[in-house]
């Protein structure tokens, strides 16, 4: 099982994703362990200084409520 990070929005929970083609198309953001993105989350939180309070880690079959992007 996988994990990921997902943000709370003003719609529902969003999952992370990524582009590697500038915006084209977006991937889902997956982690090995639950530690593993722990350890991304806080260091995304520590660059904008933010804290983890719109955020949580779930395994990868928790669906999105809204897809943001």
């Amino acid at each position: 099982m996988k994990y990921k990070i997902q943000t709370e929005s003003a719609f529902g929970w969003a999952d992370f994703k990524y582009s590697d083609d500038d915006g084209k198309t977006y991937n889902l953001d997956l982690y090995d362990t639950e530690e593993e993105a722990r350890i991304e989350l806080n260091s995304i939180l520590s660059e904008f200084g933010e804290d983890d309070d719109y955020y949580r880690i779930v395994t990868e079959d928790v669906e999105e409520e809204y897809n943001l992007y």
